[in-house]
């Protein structure tokens, strides 16, 4: 693990973040959103985690 990234530890859930030279939070998963706040890091990607299940491919069962 590089030195500049720190540990989030948000109920229980890890993450290792960076941060900009102004002190925000840099998103690890697209790198492009900058938050100020650890609980706005976190629904953040759960919004990334929702539309990865939104996205997923429908397969029909054997039962249709």
């Amino acid at each position: 693990m590089s030195n500049d990234m720190i540990k989030i530890d948000y109920n229980g859930s890890i993450v290792y973040v960076k941060k900009n030279k102004d002190g925000l939070i840099i998103c690890p998963i697209c790198e492009e959103v900058l938050l100020s706040d650890v609980s706005d890091l976190y629904n953040h990607i759960l919004a990334h985690a929702r539309r990865y299940v939104d996205k997923r491919v429908k397969v029909k069962s054997r039962e249709e």
